[in-house]
């Protein structure tokens, strides 16, 4: 999934992409799904994939790497010298439910036309649900079942 992302900013001129990198000193020592940078201006993308066993999983979801990455566009703005930095959190389910502001964060963050949204979305949800299938079958097999 961090691949489908990362190829719709590649393709927006971005300097430098790192997928799953850590964060270089001295910033904390955090390893985000993914940091885009065009002309000193970062974008951290978070993706989160969650149960859907209740209403408020998928904003629970949200709402931890929030807790845990929220800090670090200030962090990178103070001691990387970057002009501007935003956090981006994704949640998609297991199941392929998305969260109420995926979309919204895909098309006006990101700077997706509301087709490139769609796709986004319909690649996130099949390899989410691919994902998923194959921990199932994994489960299976070793449970015997």
């Amino acid at each position: 999934m961090l691949k489908a992302v990362a190829s719709f900013r590649s393709d927006r001129g971005y300097n430098d992409l790192r997928v799953d990198q850590l964060l270089p000193p001295p910033l904390p020592r955090l390893k985000p799904d993914l940091a885009a940078i065009k002309d000193n201006n970062w974008t951290v993308i978070e993706l989160a994939i969650s149960t859907e066993y209740s209403s408020s999983a998928l904003e629970s979801a949200a709402r931890r790497k929030l807790a845990k990455y929220g800090h670090l566009p200030g962090e990178i703005v103070n001691k990387a010298g970057a002009s501007k930095a935003q956090l981006l959190v994704l949640v998609v389910g297991a199941t392929g439910i998305g969260c109420r502001n995926t979309q919204l964060t895909l098309s006006q963050s990101l700077g997706l036309t509301k087709g490139e949204t769609a796709r986004l979305l319909r690649d996130c949800v099949r390899l989410t649900i691919k994902g998923s299938n194959a921990v199932w079958c994994v489960y299976k097999q070793n449970s015997g079942i």
